[in-house]
């Protein structure tokens, strides 16, 4: 059952809840720092727990609702073989869209293979040689109205080790746009409209 799952009772194995995200009937979302990802409610009565590795920020997808946004690790890392001989150091951050009220994945996107696949090897390869976690995603967050350059829905992200900011389609798991540097091991992206960012820096 759940609480066996997280082992609430247990003196040894603390948790450190991080990243609470405040529901409107009082209940909050929030991770076991790279652990599971926990619903309670008002009453501290556990909703639902996903088992993972979920970690950072934790937001709502302000264009539904009863949708949140987590980076998470992704579940699916084998198509690094078609990239790299050794795959299994690697971490691949990914963002998950998941119901609210069921705990349920809508959908998961790798910033990595979102990256491989629009071209970027460079990038990710540089990354790699220097680091086994090359993404380090901190954020990701909607853009919440279309305009000439993005779309309501589209994700934006911030990647602490490629010191980069940029945005992705989900429907399509398309990078949209991506841009890196002057800035470093950046957090929390947002988006002002007509093309412009803010974003806190380290």
């Amino acid at each position: 059952d759940i609480e066996n799952f997280l082992n609430i009772n247990s003196p040894d194995n603390p948790w450190r809840i991080q990243h609470p995200l405040l529901l409107e009937e009082g209940g909050i979302v929030f991770t076991h720092g790279e652990g599971p990802l926990v619903k309670i409610d008002a009453c501290s009565d556990i909703i639902w727990a996903k088992d993972g590795n979920y970690h950072h920020s934790i937001n709502f997808n302000d264009i539904n609702q009863n949708e949140i946004i987590v980076p998470s690790l992704y579940s699916e890392s084998s198509y690094l073989n078609n990239y790299y001989d050794v795959t299994s150091d690697i971490r691949d951050d990914s963002f998950e869209i998941v119901n609210i009220d069921t705990g349920e994945t809508l959908s998961e996107v790798s910033i990595l293979k979102t990256l491989l696949e629009s071209g970027l090897e460079d990038i990710v390869t540089l990354a790699i040689s220097h680091s086994d976690d090359p993404i380090h995603l901190n954020d990701a967050e909607p853009i919440l109205q279309s305009d000439d350059y993005f779309n309501s829905g589209d994700i934006m992200f911030s990647s602490r080790h490629l010191n980069a900011i940029g945005v992705i389609r989900p429907e399509t798991s398309e990078l949209i746009f991506l841009k890196q540097g002057l800035f470093s091991m950046q957090h929390d992206i947002d988006y002002q409209g007509d093309g412009e960012f803010t974003f806190y820096g380290n």
